[in-house]
Protein backbone atom coordinates (compact mmCIF):
# COMPACT_ATOMS: atom_id res chain seq x y z
CA UNK A 1 0.00 0.00 0.00
CA UNK A 2 1.31 3.43 -1.09
CA UNK A 3 0.87 6.95 -0.59
CA UNK A 4 1.96 9.13 -3.65
CA UNK A 5 2.80 12.72 -3.11
CA UNK A 6 2.13 14.33 -5.99
CA UNK A 7 4.58 18.00 -6.31
CA UNK A 8 4.25 20.69 -8.54
CA UNK A 9 8.25 20.18 -9.00
CA UNK A 10 9.34 17.44 -11.36
CA UNK A 11 13.07 17.89 -10.33
CA UNK A 12 14.61 14.23 -9.21
CA UNK A 13 16.90 13.52 -6.68
CA UNK A 14 19.79 12.54 -7.61
CA UNK A 15 21.47 11.34 -4.39
CA UNK A 16 20.01 9.56 -1.85
CA UNK A 17 19.03 11.97 1.24
CA UNK A 18 20.97 10.94 4.45
CA UNK A 19 19.10 8.77 7.10
CA UNK A 20 18.77 11.36 9.37
CA UNK A 21 16.75 11.29 13.06
CA UNK A 22 13.11 12.69 13.65
CA UNK A 23 14.72 14.78 16.57
CA UNK A 24 18.24 16.34 16.53
CA UNK A 25 17.39 19.29 18.99
CA UNK A 26 18.89 22.11 20.89
CA UNK A 27 17.34 23.97 24.13
CA UNK A 28 16.58 27.44 23.81
CA UNK A 29 16.36 29.24 27.12
CA UNK A 30 13.56 32.04 26.96
CA UNK A 31 16.19 35.51 26.94
CA UNK A 32 17.94 33.54 24.12
CA UNK A 33 14.10 32.73 22.32
CA UNK A 34 13.93 36.40 21.92
CA UNK A 35 16.24 36.62 19.70
CA UNK A 36 15.88 33.59 18.10
CA UNK A 37 16.46 35.08 14.74
CA UNK A 38 19.72 35.25 15.96
CA UNK A 39 20.38 30.99 16.00
CA UNK A 40 18.71 30.92 12.28
CA UNK A 41 21.72 31.28 10.33
CA UNK A 42 23.62 28.75 12.10
CA UNK A 43 20.67 26.50 12.39
CA UNK A 44 20.53 26.82 8.40
CA UNK A 45 24.13 25.72 8.41
CA UNK A 46 23.59 22.02 10.62
CA UNK A 47 21.95 19.06 11.21
CA UNK A 48 19.39 20.40 13.64
CA UNK A 49 15.87 20.12 13.13
CA UNK A 50 13.71 21.16 16.39
CA UNK A 51 14.09 23.80 19.39
CA UNK A 52 12.50 23.31 22.75
CA UNK A 53 12.03 26.57 24.40
CA UNK A 54 10.59 26.99 28.09
CA UNK A 55 7.29 28.43 28.24
CA UNK A 56 7.04 27.53 32.07
CA UNK A 57 10.53 27.94 33.32
CA UNK A 58 12.07 26.24 36.42
CA UNK A 59 11.80 29.39 38.06
CA UNK A 60 8.05 29.64 37.80
CA UNK A 61 7.71 32.26 35.25
CA UNK A 62 4.98 31.78 32.22
CA UNK A 63 7.03 33.12 29.41
CA UNK A 64 3.80 33.58 27.10
CA UNK A 65 1.13 35.71 26.96
CA UNK A 66 -1.15 32.84 28.07
CA UNK A 67 -4.59 32.43 28.92
CA UNK A 68 -4.42 30.61 31.57
CA UNK A 69 -6.03 33.00 34.53
CA UNK A 70 -4.02 31.35 37.40
CA UNK A 71 -0.61 32.47 35.62
CA UNK A 72 -1.97 36.57 35.87
CA UNK A 73 -3.55 36.02 39.35
CA UNK A 74 0.03 34.78 40.60
CA UNK A 75 1.79 37.10 39.28
CA UNK A 76 3.77 34.25 37.08
CA UNK A 77 3.27 35.75 33.58
CA UNK A 78 6.89 37.19 31.82
CA UNK A 79 5.42 37.38 28.78
CA UNK A 80 8.56 38.10 26.86
CA UNK A 81 8.55 35.22 23.89
CA UNK A 82 5.70 35.83 21.17
CA UNK A 83 4.60 32.68 20.82
CA UNK A 84 2.62 33.21 17.09
CA UNK A 85 5.80 35.12 16.31
CA UNK A 86 8.14 32.03 17.39
CA UNK A 87 5.39 29.13 15.75
CA UNK A 88 5.83 31.11 12.85
CA UNK A 89 8.71 31.06 12.30
CA UNK A 90 9.72 27.64 12.90
CA UNK A 91 7.32 26.37 10.38
CA UNK A 92 9.03 28.81 7.50
CA UNK A 93 12.21 27.15 8.81
CA UNK A 94 10.33 23.62 8.71
CA UNK A 95 11.65 23.10 12.62
CA UNK A 96 9.68 21.42 15.13
CA UNK A 97 8.73 23.73 18.02
CA UNK A 98 8.90 21.71 21.20
CA UNK A 99 7.66 23.72 24.54
CA UNK A 100 9.14 22.63 27.90
CA UNK A 101 6.91 23.18 30.89
CA UNK A 102 9.15 22.95 34.14
CA UNK A 103 6.05 20.63 35.96
CA UNK A 104 6.69 20.30 40.04
CA UNK A 105 9.68 23.17 41.29
CA UNK A 106 7.70 26.14 41.08
CA UNK A 107 9.31 28.64 43.14
CA UNK A 108 6.07 31.57 41.99
CA UNK A 109 3.33 29.35 42.82
CA UNK A 110 4.91 27.32 45.93
CA UNK A 111 4.73 30.84 47.78
CA UNK A 112 1.30 32.04 46.28
CA UNK A 113 -1.74 32.21 48.44
CA UNK A 114 0.38 31.56 51.88
CA UNK A 115 1.69 28.05 50.48
CA UNK A 116 -1.49 26.91 49.84
CA UNK A 117 -0.06 24.84 46.63
CA UNK A 118 3.44 23.94 48.06
CA UNK A 119 5.28 21.31 49.65
CA UNK A 120 5.27 21.34 53.52
CA UNK A 121 8.42 20.67 55.71
CA UNK A 122 7.84 19.23 58.71
CA UNK A 123 7.53 22.51 60.35
CA UNK A 124 3.64 22.67 58.54
CA UNK A 125 6.03 25.68 56.91
CA UNK A 126 6.72 25.94 53.16
CA UNK A 127 9.54 23.65 52.67
CA UNK A 128 12.88 24.53 50.80
CA UNK A 129 14.45 22.01 49.19
CA UNK A 130 18.92 21.56 49.82
CA UNK A 131 19.77 24.52 47.07
CA UNK A 132 17.34 27.25 48.17
CA UNK A 133 14.09 26.29 45.85
CA UNK A 134 10.65 25.81 46.07
CA UNK A 135 8.54 23.37 45.10
CA UNK A 136 4.88 22.68 44.14
CA UNK A 137 2.73 19.62 46.15
CA UNK A 138 2.23 16.69 43.14
CA UNK A 139 -0.26 15.29 45.25
CA UNK A 140 -2.22 18.69 44.67
CA UNK A 141 -5.22 18.13 41.76
CA UNK A 142 -4.93 21.63 41.48
CA UNK A 143 -1.51 21.68 41.03
CA UNK A 144 -1.45 19.28 38.67
CA UNK A 145 -5.02 21.34 36.51
CA UNK A 146 -2.95 24.43 36.42
CA UNK A 147 0.38 22.48 35.01
CA UNK A 148 -2.44 20.89 32.25
CA UNK A 149 -3.65 24.13 31.34
CA UNK A 150 -0.96 25.68 30.22
CA UNK A 151 -0.22 22.64 28.14
CA UNK A 152 -3.25 22.64 27.23
CA UNK A 153 -3.00 26.29 25.96
CA UNK A 154 0.03 26.05 24.05
CA UNK A 155 -1.13 22.77 22.10
CA UNK A 156 -4.23 24.47 21.23
CA UNK A 157 -2.45 27.86 19.80
CA UNK A 158 0.10 25.66 17.57
CA UNK A 159 3.45 24.19 19.60
CA UNK A 160 4.14 20.94 18.00
CA UNK A 161 5.32 19.05 21.13
CA UNK A 162 4.81 19.20 24.99
CA UNK A 163 7.87 18.60 27.02
CA UNK A 164 7.13 18.06 30.32
CA UNK A 165 10.02 18.62 32.82
CA UNK A 166 11.17 17.97 36.46
CA UNK A 167 8.24 15.60 36.59
CA UNK A 168 9.36 14.56 39.93
CA UNK A 169 9.25 14.66 43.43
CA UNK A 170 12.33 16.56 44.98
CA UNK A 171 15.74 14.38 45.16
CA UNK A 172 17.33 13.96 48.18
CA UNK A 173 20.34 16.63 47.46
CA UNK A 174 22.15 19.85 49.04
CA UNK A 175 21.27 20.43 52.64
CA UNK A 176 18.63 18.49 52.53
CA UNK A 177 15.68 18.37 55.15
CA UNK A 178 12.58 15.98 55.13
CA UNK A 179 9.18 17.27 54.05
CA UNK A 180 5.71 16.01 54.29
CA UNK A 181 4.04 13.46 51.89
CA UNK A 182 0.61 13.69 51.71
CA UNK A 183 -0.11 10.63 49.40
CA UNK A 184 0.76 6.89 49.71
CA UNK A 185 2.57 6.80 46.52
CA UNK A 186 5.16 9.06 44.75
CA UNK A 187 5.20 6.21 41.72
CA UNK A 188 1.25 6.60 41.80
CA UNK A 189 1.34 10.16 41.92
CA UNK A 190 3.62 10.83 39.02
CA UNK A 191 1.95 8.06 36.97
CA UNK A 192 -1.35 9.85 37.49
CA UNK A 193 -0.58 12.80 36.19
CA UNK A 194 1.25 12.30 33.04
CA UNK A 195 -2.07 10.16 32.69
CA UNK A 196 -4.44 13.05 33.07
CA UNK A 197 -2.23 15.12 30.61
CA UNK A 198 -2.30 12.66 27.92
CA UNK A 199 -5.80 12.13 27.89
CA UNK A 200 -6.49 15.75 27.82
CA UNK A 201 -3.45 16.81 25.38
CA UNK A 202 -3.68 13.89 22.74
CA UNK A 203 -6.94 15.11 20.90
CA UNK A 204 -5.22 18.11 19.57
CA UNK A 205 -2.86 15.95 18.10
CA UNK A 206 0.25 16.65 19.86
CA UNK A 207 3.48 14.87 20.92
CA UNK A 208 4.11 14.32 24.81
CA UNK A 209 7.68 13.98 25.96
CA UNK A 210 9.09 13.92 29.35
CA UNK A 211 12.72 14.52 31.21
CA UNK A 212 14.03 12.05 33.53
CA UNK A 213 17.01 11.39 35.42
CA UNK A 214 19.47 9.09 33.39
CA UNK A 215 19.89 6.91 36.06
CA UNK A 216 16.75 5.69 35.37
CA UNK A 217 17.35 3.80 32.22
CA UNK A 218 19.35 1.42 35.05
CA UNK A 219 17.44 1.88 38.11
CA UNK A 220 13.62 1.67 36.61
CA UNK A 221 12.02 3.36 40.14
CA UNK A 222 13.25 6.11 41.70
CA UNK A 223 11.77 5.80 45.37
CA UNK A 224 12.41 9.59 46.26
CA UNK A 225 11.42 10.88 43.15
CA UNK A 226 8.25 8.77 42.00
CA UNK A 227 9.93 8.56 38.31
CA UNK A 228 9.30 4.78 37.12
CA UNK A 229 10.43 3.81 33.62
CA UNK A 230 7.69 1.25 33.30
CA UNK A 231 4.79 3.47 35.37
CA UNK A 232 5.11 6.61 32.91
CA UNK A 233 6.35 5.16 29.63
CA UNK A 234 2.64 4.38 29.02
CA UNK A 235 1.82 7.76 28.56
CA UNK A 236 4.99 9.53 26.57
CA UNK A 237 5.47 9.55 23.38
CA UNK A 238 8.83 9.97 23.82
CA UNK A 239 10.95 9.53 27.00
CA UNK A 240 14.24 12.19 26.53
CA UNK A 241 16.75 10.56 29.59
CA UNK A 242 20.11 13.49 30.75
CA UNK A 243 22.28 11.67 29.87
CA UNK A 244 25.64 14.01 30.67
CA UNK A 245 28.51 11.96 30.83
CA UNK A 246 29.41 14.81 34.17
CA UNK A 247 26.94 13.87 35.91
CA UNK A 248 27.72 10.09 36.05
CA UNK A 249 30.26 8.35 38.24
CA UNK A 250 33.68 9.07 37.08
CA UNK A 251 35.71 6.90 36.18
CA UNK A 252 39.71 6.06 35.58
CA UNK A 253 39.99 5.39 32.36
CA UNK A 254 42.59 5.78 29.82
CA UNK A 255 40.02 6.71 27.08
CA UNK A 256 37.11 9.49 28.57
CA UNK A 257 36.23 9.73 25.12
CA UNK A 258 35.15 5.66 24.97
CA UNK A 259 33.77 5.95 28.59
CA UNK A 260 31.39 8.48 27.85
CA UNK A 261 30.08 6.86 24.21
CA UNK A 262 29.50 3.85 26.40
CA UNK A 263 27.47 5.45 29.29
CA UNK A 264 25.34 7.07 26.03
CA UNK A 265 25.42 4.35 24.14
CA UNK A 266 24.66 1.95 27.30
CA UNK A 267 21.78 3.13 28.53
CA UNK A 268 19.67 3.79 25.76
CA UNK A 269 20.05 0.07 25.29
CA UNK A 270 19.57 -0.48 28.38
CA UNK A 271 16.38 1.68 28.39
CA UNK A 272 15.27 -0.19 25.36
CA UNK A 273 15.16 -3.34 27.15
CA UNK A 274 13.27 -2.17 30.05
CA UNK A 275 10.47 -0.07 28.00
CA UNK A 276 10.29 -2.81 25.41
CA UNK A 277 10.15 -0.18 23.48
CA UNK A 278 12.11 2.44 21.79
CA UNK A 279 11.59 5.80 21.79
CA UNK A 280 14.29 7.71 23.18
CA UNK A 281 15.25 10.56 22.93
CA UNK A 282 18.60 11.69 25.53
CA UNK A 283 19.64 14.77 27.02
CA UNK A 284 23.30 15.00 25.71
CA UNK A 285 26.07 17.21 26.79
CA UNK A 286 26.59 20.93 25.30
CA UNK A 287 28.36 22.53 28.01
CA UNK A 288 31.83 22.51 29.63
CA UNK A 289 31.65 20.87 33.21
CA UNK A 290 33.38 17.52 34.25
CA UNK A 291 34.28 16.76 30.97
CA UNK A 292 37.63 14.47 31.07
CA UNK A 293 39.43 14.81 28.24
CA UNK A 294 38.47 18.51 27.27
CA UNK A 295 35.64 19.77 25.50
CA UNK A 296 34.76 21.02 22.08
CA UNK A 297 33.03 20.14 18.72
CA UNK A 298 34.50 16.04 19.11
CA UNK A 299 32.97 15.99 22.89
CA UNK A 300 29.96 16.59 21.28
CA UNK A 301 30.68 14.87 18.22
CA UNK A 302 31.23 11.30 20.37
CA UNK A 303 28.17 11.93 22.02
CA UNK A 304 25.87 12.10 19.11
CA UNK A 305 27.96 9.05 17.31
CA UNK A 306 26.57 6.67 20.11
CA UNK A 307 23.04 7.80 19.55
CA UNK A 308 23.42 7.61 16.10
CA UNK A 309 24.93 3.89 16.83
CA UNK A 310 21.86 3.46 19.82
CA UNK A 311 18.36 2.40 18.69
CA UNK A 312 17.56 6.20 19.83
CA UNK A 313 15.01 8.51 18.04
CA UNK A 314 17.55 11.50 17.85
CA UNK A 315 19.02 13.27 20.58
CA UNK A 316 18.78 17.25 22.31
CA UNK A 317 22.00 18.98 22.93
CA UNK A 318 21.60 21.33 26.25
CA UNK A 319 23.44 24.14 27.47
CA UNK A 320 21.61 26.30 30.38
CA UNK A 321 23.05 29.41 28.55
CA UNK A 322 22.33 28.21 24.88
CA UNK A 323 26.01 29.20 24.16
CA UNK A 324 26.50 26.21 21.12
CA UNK A 325 29.48 27.86 19.73
CA UNK A 326 31.25 24.41 19.84
CA UNK A 327 28.28 22.64 18.33
CA UNK A 328 28.08 25.20 14.85
CA UNK A 329 32.12 24.32 14.73
CA UNK A 330 31.22 20.75 14.95
CA UNK A 331 28.88 21.11 12.28
CA UNK A 332 30.71 23.02 10.06
CA UNK A 333 33.34 20.07 10.20
CA UNK A 334 33.25 17.58 7.02
CA UNK A 335 34.84 15.54 8.86
CA UNK A 336 32.65 15.25 11.56
CA UNK A 337 29.50 15.58 9.76
CA UNK A 338 29.98 14.88 5.94
CA UNK A 339 26.90 13.71 4.55
CA UNK A 340 24.40 14.90 7.27
CA UNK A 341 23.84 18.94 6.46
CA UNK A 342 20.19 19.88 6.05
CA UNK A 343 18.71 18.82 2.99
CA UNK A 344 18.37 22.10 0.98
CA UNK A 345 16.01 21.14 -2.14
CA UNK A 346 12.13 20.73 -1.68
CA UNK A 347 12.39 16.54 -2.22
CA UNK A 348 15.10 16.33 0.42
CA UNK A 349 13.15 18.83 2.98
CA UNK A 350 9.56 16.59 2.30
CA UNK A 351 11.10 13.61 2.53
CA UNK A 352 12.54 14.59 5.78
CA UNK A 353 9.45 15.50 7.07
CA UNK A 354 8.07 12.23 6.03
CA UNK A 355 11.10 10.08 7.94
CA UNK A 356 11.20 12.18 11.08
CA UNK A 357 7.43 13.63 12.31
CA UNK A 358 5.56 10.84 9.87
CA UNK A 359 7.61 7.97 10.88
CA UNK A 360 7.66 9.59 14.96
CA UNK A 361 3.64 9.74 14.42
CA UNK A 362 3.15 6.09 13.12
CA UNK A 363 5.28 4.52 15.03
CA UNK A 364 3.97 6.62 17.90
CA UNK A 365 0.91 4.27 16.74
CA UNK A 366 2.58 0.69 16.62
CA UNK A 367 3.14 0.93 13.06
CA UNK A 368 5.92 1.98 11.10
CA UNK A 369 6.60 3.37 7.72
CA UNK A 370 9.31 2.70 4.68
CA UNK A 371 10.39 4.98 1.87
CA UNK A 372 10.46 3.77 -1.61
CA UNK A 373 11.66 6.31 -4.00
CA UNK A 374 11.43 9.26 -5.07
CA UNK A 375 10.84 9.56 -9.37
CA UNK A 376 9.59 12.37 -11.18
CA UNK A 377 8.49 14.69 -8.16
CA UNK A 378 6.30 11.58 -6.61
CA UNK A 379 7.25 10.26 -3.44
CA UNK A 380 6.48 6.64 -2.51
CA UNK A 381 6.26 5.69 1.30
CA UNK A 382 4.80 2.20 2.18
CA UNK A 383 3.24 1.76 4.90
CA UNK A 384 3.93 -1.35 6.78
CA UNK A 385 0.81 -3.64 7.81
CA UNK A 386 1.39 -2.72 12.11
CA UNK A 387 -0.20 0.48 11.43
CA UNK A 388 -2.96 -0.43 9.36
CA UNK A 389 -5.03 -2.10 11.75
CA UNK A 390 -8.56 -0.70 9.69
CA UNK A 391 -9.51 1.31 6.42
CA UNK A 392 -10.54 3.94 8.82
CA UNK A 393 -7.00 3.91 10.63
CA UNK A 394 -5.60 4.20 7.05
CA UNK A 395 -7.66 7.16 6.00
CA UNK A 396 -6.98 8.76 9.59
CA UNK A 397 -3.18 8.36 9.36
CA UNK A 398 -3.06 9.94 5.24
CA UNK A 399 -5.33 12.92 6.25
CA UNK A 400 -2.83 13.36 9.66
CA UNK A 401 -0.01 12.75 6.89
CA UNK A 402 -1.35 15.25 3.80
CA UNK A 403 -2.27 18.32 7.04
CA UNK A 404 1.49 17.81 8.10
CA UNK A 405 3.75 17.95 4.79
CA UNK A 406 0.83 20.84 3.43
CA UNK A 407 1.51 22.78 6.25
CA UNK A 408 5.03 22.92 5.51
CA UNK A 409 5.36 22.87 1.94
CA UNK A 410 3.09 25.16 -0.19
CA UNK A 411 4.55 23.40 -3.35
CA UNK A 412 2.29 20.60 -2.59
CA UNK A 413 -0.21 19.85 -5.06
CA UNK A 414 -2.14 17.08 -3.51
CA UNK A 415 -1.73 13.92 -1.12
CA UNK A 416 -3.12 10.47 -2.60
CA UNK A 417 -3.27 6.98 -0.60
CA UNK A 418 -3.51 3.92 -3.17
Amino acid sequence: MYLLLILLSSLRMEVEPPNLFPYRGIYIYPFAAVKFQEYLPYIRNSEINCVIVDFKSAEGYVTYDSNVPLAKQMGAELPIIKLENLIRICKEEGLRLVGRVVVFQDPIMAKYANGKYSIKGQDKKIWVDGHGLHWVDPCNNEVQKYIISIATDLAKRGVDEIQFDYIRFPSSTGDFKPYIVRCKSKRDVIANFLSEAYKVLKPYGIQISGDVYGCVLWIPTLQQEGQSLEAMSPFLDVICPMLYPSHFASSHSSNPRERDYNLIYGSVKRGVNLAGECKFVPYIQGFDYKTQGGFGPEYIANQIRAVQNSPAWGYIIWHAASKYESLWALMNSDKMMAGRKKPTTLEGKIMEVLEGEVKLFLSSQGGDVEFEELENGIVKVKLLDGCLRSPLEYQFYLKWVEARIKEKFQEVKEVKGI
